[in-house]
């Protein structure tokens, strides 16, 4: 048995170097990064499809893209954290709530969705369990804190009405 440095690599002379070793990790983490950037860059195209598709969610395209990008990509995340279509998750994740509009259409996805898919399945275990994802997706989304738009506070990302007076 060879004796081994306290690292655990060879203590015969066949320790790599340290720009050896410090190279191939940054290889390693850019690899990583590019990886994560794809799957960001997929994840975004299947919200864009789901976004015009009827029954198919694109927050959760969304929610999976902010993930890779923050992981792979600082530029592309702060992008994506930035665009109107992001703002309901962006207002969720900062405690702020979800608008009353968002909780309809997301309940209403909900029902409309899982109701295609019970409809659609034979085994009755498989019905009643499907029933349960939707109540409890419901139920979930519907206990959040409703977000209030005061004249005063700017809605971050999306453009709406709020008129201010002019003295």
């Amino acid at each position: 048995m060879k004796p081994l440095f306290a690292d655990g690599s060879p203590a015969d002379g066949e320790r790599p170097t340290e720009g050896a070793s410090a190279r191939g990790r940054k290889r390693s983490q850019a690899a990583t990064r590019a990886l994560f950037t794809a799957a960001g860059c997929l994840w975004v195209g299947l919200a864009v499809v789901g976004a015009a598709v009827p029954l198919m969610p694109s927050t959760v395209f969304l929610i999976a893209a902010a993930w890779c990008f923050a992981r792979g990509n600082a530029r592309l995340y702060r992008r994506l954290r930035r665009h109107p279509l992001y703002a309901p998750v962006r207002d969720w994740q900062a405690g702020r709530g979800l608008s009353t509009t968002t909780k309809i259409v997301a309940v209403g996805s909900i029902i409309l969705s899982f109701s295609l898919s019970i409809a659609a399945v034979a085994q009755p275990f498989i019905k009643v369990l499907l029933a349960g994802f939707a109540l409890g997706l419901s139920v979930y989304l519907l206990r959040q804190p409703r977000r209030t738009l005061r004249s005063s506070e700017p809605y971050e990302g999306r453009d709406l009405a709020v008129r201010r007076e002019h003295v």
